[in-house]
């Protein structure tokens, strides 16, 4: 939850660093941050890669690093935008980065994938504008776990105590590359039956016929 009162609030942020692929949605997002802090810190960048780059190359400076990301640009796919998470999790220091992600993603299952990994918040693009104001300030505080914002929040719940094994869940973020069952096989290095068995899985945890499977990945 980030219902809380903001007066008093320090942002506690030296440099802000932005992946977003719309051009002017990103001008507009590192504005906004510049006037939150009061100069201009913000950086934006078109990939994830780059996006590490930039972290690599300010590694030892003093001061800590806001990213605020989406988890797909157009040369990147989920499954990448998930390792990248994963690879900040485990390599970047909790007190000097803070991730936020800012993400188009509407599925619940998609978006507890996204939860799993710990990055320190996720609000929906479509939310207003302050949510994300919250969660910056907020965010600062490294002990807080990942803070997500109202709507992230009701669709995390839906998936309920719903957890995919990894390979299946593997599966299911691939679909959003809009690739079939043969395709799915070959990346993931498995059999076609393999991989209608995995669907067939997640209908049965989902509770979903595999009619209703289908529609879902397809709106992925």
């Amino acid at each position: 939850k980030i219902e809380h009162n903001m007066e008093n609030l320090n942002f506690s942020y030296e440099r802000v660093l932005v992946m977003d692929t719309i051009y002017y949605s990103a001008l507009g997002l590192c504005a906004f941050i510049d006037s939150l802090a009061g100069r201009s810190i913000s950086l934006r960048v078109m990939t994830l890669s780059a996006l590490q780059k930039q972290v690599s190359a300010r590694h030892g400076e003093p001061g800590r690093v806001l990213v605020i990301t989406e988890l797909t640009s157009e040369s990147e796919t989920l499954a990448e935008g998930l390792a990248f998470l994963k690879f900040a999790k485990d390599e970047w220091p909790a007190d000097q980065y803070s991730i936020i992600v800012f993400t188009r993603l509407r599925d619940p299952l998609l978006l507890a994938a996204v939860a799993n990994l710990q990055p320190m918040g996720i609000v929906h693009r479509a939310e207003a504008i302050n949510i994300l104001s919250k969660l910056i300030f907020f965010s600062a505080d490294a002990s807080s776990g990942t803070i997500m914002s109202p709507l992230i929040t009701r669709k995390v719940g839906q998936v309920g105590g719903v957890r995919l094994p990894q390979r299946e869940l593997q599966w299911f973020v691939l679909q959003t590359e809009k690739i079939g069952l043969n395709e799915t096989a070959r990346r993931m290095g498995i059999s076609y039956k393999t991989a209608a068995t995995y669907r067939k899985r997640i209908s049965v945890r989902l509770q979903l016929s595999l009619r209703e499977i289908n529609e879902r990945v397809s709106r992925l």
